[in-house]
């Protein structure tokens, strides 16, 4: 009798369990939900049974488990704001979600420079005597200890590589910006984060899936790595039986990006490359690599074009060869795809350090492309960008786009903003048919750059900061962006 008393209490617990209403981990207190819009709401229950979903600022929703329990509904969103809303999720039981704010929502992903966060910044001492390092550390060990929004949250995906089939939900949780909590909080996002909420004025919450180390190959989706010769190659090579799982193509997809499909965002933010930078052939293959990402991306999380922002490689002294083809790559994407953006950063890095200090203007730069092209404000967004070029008696001349109030030779030092001054522009060369590069001259010609070396009669090609280090990179636009590398043709 006692057995069975057990067993039948073991029965029910089961089933109370098995149909019990669980959510992904997105969906708990604090959250913030995309405003103005109808975001997906899912979760898993017993197979059949009804679900309602019900948004303290009058929104309803009802749908059904499928059979494998998932279910799902899409509800409808008001304007910013919140902290006292609720979100209500009602089956077997009852789930009450406390703390919403409904505001702007943004994912932020790639390797280390998109996560590394307050503490693990401040703590590398390299390169302190560089210029401006040691003011913009104590920028940034300030903000650390200062900045506080109730109205700013950010969401860390925990680090959970996945190589199979993709995880139903990763861990993590929503945490406002504040002392309590900045440490930890990743720095290129709250800087980000911040430039929106201060021209906003409304919630804005941060989704950080990031793993430092990592190439390009975990965060594609299986499907693409199997499509693409150069990634299957690295599949059917991959070493299923080693620790460290994160190196394995998708794994990251399945474990730190599916599970977050499709909770709705206003866009995504990208900052990865530097251990794209070498290895074969991968430098010459990011660019169909981030491509398949971004399309893959978009198509499974069901939001159209959603924008999507690179960061380029920052300056750093080590030289190695792919470098700029990483940058090059970010450029070309922008060009050939929709609703891009590309940060330069070339005027931030640091020589001896891959992970530069001032991720305040990374972060800064960033918003402002979302600024004025996802909420229409009046900003200067971009550096010139290369678009064609001409030769003419021996010199090239070379236009831009995006040469808001004109070209500069500017200078900057860490945070300080970008100043005119009178020097020649540097990092430009030149070669001819020889294919022999050589330091070049180049002067600002209204809104182009004329280029030449007395030692090349005939020029053929002009590249500009084609380098791992930077620094030394001077040409801005009037509103004090930098230009992007470039060369004026992709034949080595």
């Amino acid at each position: 009798m006692k057995r069975l008393l057990m067993g039948l209490i073991f029965g029910l617990l089961v089933s109370f369990s098995v149909a019990e209403v669980r959510l992904p981990s997105l969906f708990t207190d604090g959250m913030i939900l995309q405003r103005e819009t109808e975001v997906p709401v899912w979760g898993w229950a017993e197979p059949g049974e009804q679900v309602t979903v019900e948004g303290s600022w009058g929104a309803k929703a009802a749908g059904t488990a499928d059979a494998d329990g998932l279910w799902m509904v899409r509800l409808k969103t008001g304007a910013a704001g919140g902290g006292s809303h609720q979100l209500t999720i009602r089956g077997e039981n009852t789930l009450v979600v406390k703390g919403v704010l409904l505001g702007e929502v943004w994912l932020c992903s790639g390797q280390s420079n998109i996560m590394q966060n307050f503490e693990g910044l401040l703590r590398s001492t390299k390169d302190m005597d560089f210029p401006g390092v040691a003011e913009t550390t104590a920028q940034v060990r300030k903000d650390m200890e200062m900045l506080a929004d109730e109205n700013f949250r950010v969401f860390t995906v925990e680090r959970n590589p996945v190589f199979g089939d993709s995880k139903e939900r990763c861990e993590g949780e929503w945490k406002s910006v504040s002392p309590e909590h900045n440490t930890e909080l990743a720095v290129v996002p709250v800087y980000f984060g911040r430039r929106l909420r201060s021209a906003l004025g409304v919630p804005v919450g941060v989704i950080v899936s990031g793993w430092g180390g990592t190439a390009i190959q975990p965060w594609l989706p299986l499907s693409r790595v199997k499509a693409n010769p150069f990634t299957l190659q690295k599949l059917e090579k991959a070493d299923f039986n080693s620790k460290k799982k994160w190196h394995l193509p998708s794994a990251l997809y399945n474990g730190m990006v599916r599970p977050l499909m499709p909770y709705a965002i206003r866009g995504a933010i990208w900052y990865q490359g530097e251990s794209s930078s070498h290895g074969g052939q991968q430098p010459q293959e990011y660019e169909r690599m981030l491509k398949d990402l971004v399309e893959e991306w978009r198509l499974q999380w069901g939001q159209g074009d959603f924008p999507f922002y690179m960061v380029q490689l920052a300056g750093y002294g080590k030289e190695k060869a792919g470098w700029s083809l990483i940058r090059e790559a970010n450029v070309s994407l922008y060009h050939s795809m929709p609703n891009m953006g590309v940060v330069v950063t070339t005027d931030v890095g640091q020589k001896a350090d891959i992970h530069p200090k001032n991720k305040i203007d990374t972060g800064n730069r960033l918003a402002l492309w979302a600024l004025a092209n996802e909420y229409g404000k009046s900003v200067a967004y971009s550096g010139p960008l290369y678009a064609s070029y001409s030769v003419k008696q021996g010199k090239v001349l070379i236009s831009f786009t995006h040469t808001d109030a004109g070209l500069m030779v500017g200078k900057k030092i860490g945070i300080a903003p970008v100043e005119a001054v009178q020097m020649p522009l540097k990092m430009f060369e030149v070669c001819g048919a020889n294919r022999k590069w050589v330091e070049a001259e180049a002067t600002i010609v209204g809104d182009q750059v004329l280029v030449w070396s007395d030692t090349v009669a005939d020029p053929v090609t002009v590249r500009y900061a084609w380098r791992s280090e930077t620094s030394a990179a001077n040409l801005y636009n009037g509103a004090g962006l930098p230009a992007s590398p470039f060369r004026t043709d992709r034949v080595d």
